[in-house]
């Protein structure tokens, strides 16, 4: 807050509620990136206990595995499938199935890195939002006692 205080010493509380309302709108952001990076990440745990399912199936068994969004596939398999990693725009890569459950393993370990840096973000943008909050309240309270003049945030 000392860092948000120090700067605000020359701001107008008008300035402040636009530092506020910025600030509001680049937590929501994250808030959606957060929601996004969420649901590829449970994308990525399906697409893994998929190939898990598929590995362990025979040519007898049904096999049921989700596409997304609710949306299921169930067969037999007459020979064990060949996995498709994406490498590029639209460009595939067949692998086996323990290396397509590498590749997942890494892009999980690196979507829950990136999600750890935007809760930081988060908390970060919460926290100044709070202190922002409180001059505003401090500034307004200042107004009430001492209605003839308009105080900077301070």
């Amino acid at each position: 807050m000392s860092k948000l205080r120090s700067e605000s010493k020359s701001l107008t509380a008008q300035q402040v509620m636009e530092l506020h309302s910025m600030t509001r709108n680049r937590l929501e952001g994250v808030q959606q990136q957060l929601g996004t990076f969420n649901s590829f990440l449970q994308d990525l745990v399906n697409a893994k206990a998929s190939i898990e399912q598929l590995e362990q199936a025979t040519s007898t068994d049904p096999v049921m595995f989700s596409l997304s969004a609710g949306v299921f596939v169930s067969a037999n398999l007459d020979k064990k499938p060949k996995f498709l990693i994406t490498i590029g725009d639209e460009i595939y890569h067949a692998t086996t199935p323990e290396n397509a459950k590498q590749k997942l393993d890494a892009r999980k370990e690196d979507l829950l890195k990136a999600i750890a840096s935007m809760q930081l973000d988060q908390e970060k943008l919460i926290k100044n939002l709070q202190d922002m909050e409180s001059m505003l309240n401090q500034a307004r309270r200042k107004a009430q006692l001492h209605p003839e003049t308009t105080p900077a945030v301070s």
